[in-house]
């Protein structure tokens, strides 16, 4: 015990109680604590996504880079796909080649990986598939490449040959479109009005409405991945040429701006498997929303990249007549030039 002045003792326990805290006082601190985590989350949580969306974007610069300096080069900018029959139902033994993706590789400092691919021979448009595609050029078609994966979509792994950016064949109403094929609603297009299309031949020249007016590539959330075609052994790569097979023909690195971004006609989940275990489709009209509409994981929007290399994001809410002429090169469209 603890001497007093007047020469009586403190108690001890009065002396323990005093350096303690009450209950009351812990659940006060907890509560305060708990109340600053839930304000500073959503703070985190934002500026996360604002670095991915800025990576995302440099990622979308560097490869309108690329497709200039392959214009540079060849004074012209790569075909979006080649296939021997450009027709719109073409038959599996179409001969395919290397679509702009791959074509732009040197471009992006990826020259080691360019050599890899035979560029003369065959390219799969589905890897995977059952009976195998030919293609003459397997392994370097399923190598991921983290250039064209946008970091704020979770739904890729980093073994997926993904690609989250897609190069823009045209726009404007369905009916407008080259070629339908797939089933009567949500039907897969194929457009030749934009810049990068099948067998396409476009230099700056040929975009009369002006390269700052007219899109070049574009985000894309909607993929086939390996790991989620559960009962369908098939997925896509970013290498992959158009699909040739008669009715259910296709691009697969190519799309259109016909319907409104990030609001699709029909839409999915590219994380789950688009078939179940025993084969059976889990939605009959998965297969075309890929060729029709930009989208991405960033609230609200998504990146376009225009025809003279610079990047925008674009509201999801955006005049869908202004949205479509900007795909198509040469409708004289839009008028009075485009504000961001």
């Amino acid at each position: 015990m603890r001497q007093r002045t007047d020469g009586g003792h403190v108690p001890l326990v009065r002396q323990k109680m005093g350096r303690g805290f009450t209950l009351v006082e812990l659940l006060v601190v907890i509560a305060i604590i708990g109340i600053l985590i839930a304000l500073l989350l959503p703070a985190v949580q934002s500026a996360r996504e604002a670095a991915r969306r800025m990576q995302c974007s440099n990622k979308m610069r560097q490869i309108g880079l690329a497709l200039h300096n392959y214009h540079a080069s060849h004074r012209v900018f790569p075909p979006g796909s080649i296939v021997s029959d450009g027709s719109c139902t073409a038959s599996s033994s179409t001969k395919r080649q290397a679509p702009w993706t791959v074509q732009i590789l040197p471009y992006l400092e990826q020259k080691a990986l360019y050599e890899q691919f035979n560029m003369a021979g065959h390219f799969a448009a589905l890897q995977g598939d059952s009976p195998p595609e030919p293609t003459d050029s397997e392994a370097a078609q399923n190598t991921p490449l983290a250039t064209f994966k946008c970091p704020s979509d979770p739904a890729p792994q980093e073994s997926d040959p993904s690609s989250n950016y897609m190069g823009v064949q045209g726009g404007g109403p369905e009916s407008a479109a080259q070629c339908l094929t797939g089933p009567t609603v949500n039907r897969r297009v194929r457009f030749n009005n934009g810049v990068l299309y099948t067998n396409s031949a476009v230099r700056i020249d040929h975009i009369p409405d002006g390269t700052t007016n007219t899109f070049l590539v574009g985000e894309s959330r909607w993929w086939s991945y390996e790991h989620t075609n559960v009962g369908w052994p098939s997925w896509f790569s970013w290498a992959s040429s158009d699909r040739t097979a008669g009715t259910s023909s296709h691009p697969i690195v190519l799309a259109a701006a016909v319907d409104p971004l990030n609001n699709p006609l029909v839409d999915y989940n590219s994380a789950q498997g688009w078939v179940d275990a025993s084969g059976s489709y889990t939605n009959t009209l998965y297969l075309a929303t890929h060729t029709r509409c930009f989208g991405s994981r960033h609230p609200g929007g998504c990146h376009m990249g225009m025809a003279d290399g610079s990047v925008h994001f674009l509201s999801e809410n955006m005049d869908l007549a202004v949205y479509r002429s900007m795909g198509a090169r040469s409708d004289g469209l839009p008028l009075g030039g485009f504000a961001p």
